[in-house]
């Protein structure tokens, strides 16, 4: 990933052609971190995080 990010002028069509496939992956993982993010504020309000109280 970094060498097309940082490419030089000779990569820069490799570059412009994988862009759309590169911009997809980082939209991707910042993504999984948000629903992450959201499913751990989920867990933690319905207090499933706390040992022995999961299925309460």
């Amino acid at each position: 990933m970094s060498e097309i990010v940082h490419s030089n002028g000779e990569d820069e069509l490799l570059g412009l052609k994988r862009y759309d496939a590169l911009q997809r992956l980082v939209i991707g993982v910042l993504d999984n971190v948000k629903n992450n993010n959201e499913m751990m504020a989920a867990i933690g309000n319905l207090g499933w995080n706390e040992e022995g109280n999961a299925m309460e």
